[in-house]
């Protein structure tokens, strides 16, 4: 089976992006808070302005059944039974139409409170949108400077290391074909090379000038393992 891939943890959050983020949620649900108690006032306005205007209507009507008298040559008394009916249902009415203008009132003044603390907030957001992508940005650079730098430097040793142990073998392997050649004739073509590059260099453009030309020696590291080889090679 193939190995499996070692899992990534998550980018750790600083304090400036953790302090960034809370802002940022804060508002929006002052936001909401605020949506939810304009939605209340305008709904507690209209149930308020239903019953002024049911009143407003029924004045409007009795008023209307008059004229129409007065228009059909009639004198009217304001007694009339259909006038009595009217101003029955409006009386019915009043005792909650003062009261329910003072709640369409109010609620009209809670709303535009809540209108100007929104938009104090809304002015805010791209401030604190901002300040969040910075901290973002900054959170996610000391990430990669602490996981994926390291990781790639060290990935770097391994390959200077990989290379100084086969070159130090490859030159054991040299010496070997040369040592053939001078006894007993024999022309054999050795591994590598008897004059091995005792530095390995990275470039890495855009990662910080120690790794734009990163030259790690391997000298020692040759000459450990071309010793070594040249005893395994021998006994």
């Amino acid at each position: 089976m193939p190995p499996t891939k070692k899992q990534r943890n998550p980018m750790q959050k600083t304090p400036q992006l953790i302090a960034a983020q809370a802002a940022l949620v804060e508002a929006q649900q002052q936001l909401a808070a605020i949506n939810a108690q304009s939605a209340a006032a305008v709904g507690q306005a209209e149930r308020a302005r239903t019953v002024v205007s049911e009143a407003q209507s029924l004045r409007t009507e009795r008023v209307g059944f008059l004229a129409r008298l007065m228009r059909g040559g009639k004198t009217p008394t304001g007694r009339e039974p259909e006038v009595a009916a009217l101003s029955q249902k409006l009386d019915q009415i009043e005792e909650h139409a003062d009261a329910a203008a003072l709640v369409a009132e109010a609620a009209g003044r809670v709303q535009a409170d809540l209108q100007a603390q929104a938009m104090a907030i809304h002015e805010r957001m791209p401030a604190l949108a901002e300040a969040e992508a910075l901290a973002r940005f900054m959170a996610a650079r000391a990430d990669i400077e602490a996981n994926e730098l390291p990781a790639f430097r060290q990935a770097a040793e391994a390959f200077a290391a990989a290379h100084a142990r086969l070159a130090g073998r490859a030159k054991a392997h040299c010496e070997l074909a040369q040592q053939a050649r001078e006894r007993f004739g024999v022309s054999l073509q050795g591994v590598g090379t008897p004059y091995p590059l005792t530095s390995v260099d990275v470039a890495v453009v855009g990662f910080g000038v120690d790794l734009n030309r990163w030259r790690i020696d391997v000298a020692d590291q040759i000459n450990t393992a071309h010793q070594a080889a040249l005893q395994e090679f021998r006994a």
